[in-house]
């Protein structure tokens, strides 16, 4: 709602600057969180599990980067809601599907069972740079640009 009422207002100013902090904000405590519990990873599934578990260390880190997409799909989510591109939302989460099946079958052969992991990973890392590019030309088209003949560009 909040992004809705500043591009009503056309404070496209506003809305990137909260976009940037809560990316920030988001991928921020995420990555602190996520690199500790990667580290604390073989002691905690040693304590929980008696030692009858381990895990492959490159499943684990797929995990990790997972978490931090994650985060930053939440602000990306929370942005395009907002300014009411849900059409961009299904086209590309329907491209970035297409790319992560594929990519996750080919991987599970050389990978095993981070494969998926890291098909899935690569797959956010390749559509979300894409999905804000044509979020910020949307926002880009909405801003009017002052006239030369308007009194305002006359101003001061």
């Amino acid at each position: 709602a909040a992004y809705a009422d500043a591009e009503r207002r056309s404070d496209f100013e506003w809305i990137v600057r909260t976009f940037k902090r809560s990316l920030m904000l988001g991928c921020f405590f995420v990555t602190g969180l996520t690199i500790t519990l990667t580290f604390l990873n073989p002691f905690l599934f040693q304590l929980l599990s008696r030692g009858l578990v381990s895990l492959d260390y490159s499943l684990v880190a797929g995990m990790a980067f997972f978490a931090v997409f994650s985060a930053a799909g939440g602000a990306i989510a929370s942005l395009s809601n907002g300014l009411n591109l849900l059409k961009l939302q299904i086209v590309t989460s329907f491209f970035a599907m297409l790319v992560n099946v594929s990519l996750s079958l080919a991987l599970v052969k050389p990978l095993g069972s981070s494969g998926p992991v890291w098909g899935t990973v690569i797959s956010l890392a390749l559509s979300y740079p894409i999905f804000l590019y044509i979020i910020m030309r949307h926002l880009k088209s909405r801003i009017t640009p002052i006239s030369h003949d308007s009194p305002w560009s006359r101003a001061g």
